[in-house]
């Protein structure tokens, strides 16, 4: 709304009114976060041209009629700069379980178009929406969302994603705290290179100047950045040329990278070689192939491969 439209309105407004003007846009500025006596004053008078600033009292006669109609605010203190903050409120749609549904299978496609940024930003409109909704409500979200995707939660994570997509631009030396799959916290090094959105999931990729390899880590599992170098190594990359074979389905369903090369097709059977950064990845894209694919060379990514499968086994039969 801007300052013209709302001169015209406010001019035909008697005194109820406009106290209940004022009222809703209190309301609608703690919807969207924690205000203070002073953030009222300037929304009010940005909205309401040629508004006097409101005393403290006057304030909390608005944020009492808020709270007399069903709105739970808290009391400003010091642990949150003073402000006033909206804990629940009564004016929440009425969302079905089939409209949920629609939202879930509106993310399953933006997933499918390989895009990150559009997809965080759907992860910021779906929290939008789960705060609006019921405890009811959110129970049966809870429930929809198990079983329509397993998409880890990015919920507190945009600030960070926002720093290292800036320094994936910048390509920055950057050190953070990261959650293992056991659960462990460890120190990781590493020179950012780019985000991506995979198995439901965001990952930061950079180089890993001390294994010199691309590595990559979930986004979620970054618990904070606690320094940046401000001068990067010098680091390159050097590709691994594998060669590998797909057979039967997996080679029907293969579709090229810009790193594959299709060298040889015959009879259901699609010798390829591609160029990898990661063998961590390699590894776990050939594993989705099962026993329709074959490692040729290097012999000793093929080696690798073997004692991974190896120790596989091992594990499940018990075998020291």
């Amino acid at each position: 709304m801007n300052k013209t439209s709302s001169l015209k309105e406010t001019n035909n407004m008697d005194n109820i009114s406009l106290t209940a003007y004022r009222i809703i846009s209190i309301f609608k500025l703690l919807n969207e976060k924690p205000v203070s006596d002073k953030d009222i004053n300037i929304h009010l008078q940005n909205i309401i041209p040629e508004s006097r600033p409101l005393s403290q009292d006057t304030i909390g006669i608005y944020i009492n009629t808020l709270k007399a109609v069903g709105c739970n605010i808290s009391r400003p203190k010091k642990s949150n700069d003073y402000k006033f903050e909206l804990i629940d409120h009564p004016f929440k749609p009425n969302i079905s379980k089939e409209e949920i549904s629609a939202l879930f299978n509106l993310r399953k496609f933006i997933v499918s178009l390989d895009d990150w940024k559009l997809i965080v930003e759907t992860e910021k409109l779906l929290e939008r929406v789960i705060n609006s909704l019921t405890e009811v409500q959110k129970n049966e979200y809870l429930s929809l969302k198990k079983t329509l995707f397993r998409g880890y939660s990015l919920i507190g994570k945009y600030e960070l994603i926002d720093t290292l997509e800036k320094y994936c631009n910048k390509k920055r030396y950057v050190n953070f705290h990261y959650e293992s799959a056991s659960g462990n916290e460890k120190l990781i090094n590493l020179v950012a290179e780019k985000l991506s959105y995979e198995n439901d999931a965001l990952y930061l990729w950079g180089f890993d100047v001390l294994n010199d390899e691309i590595r990559y880590y979930r986004v979620d599992r970054i618990n904070k950045i606690t320094t940046i170098n401000i001068v990067m190594p010098s680091y390159s990359a050097e590709a691994i040329k594998i060669k590998y074979k797909l057979s039967d389905y997996s080679a029907e369903m293969f579709t090229p990278s810009s790193t594959d090369i299709i060298v040889e097709e015959a009879n259901n059977v699609k010798i390829i070689t591609s160029q990898i950064n990661n063998k961590f990845k390699f590894f776990q894209d050939i594993l989705s192939y099962g026993s329709e694919c074959i490692i040729l060379e290097p012999l000793e990514i093929k080696e690798e491969h073997i004692k991974r499968l190896s120790n596989v086994l091992k594990y499940y039969t018990g075998e020291n």
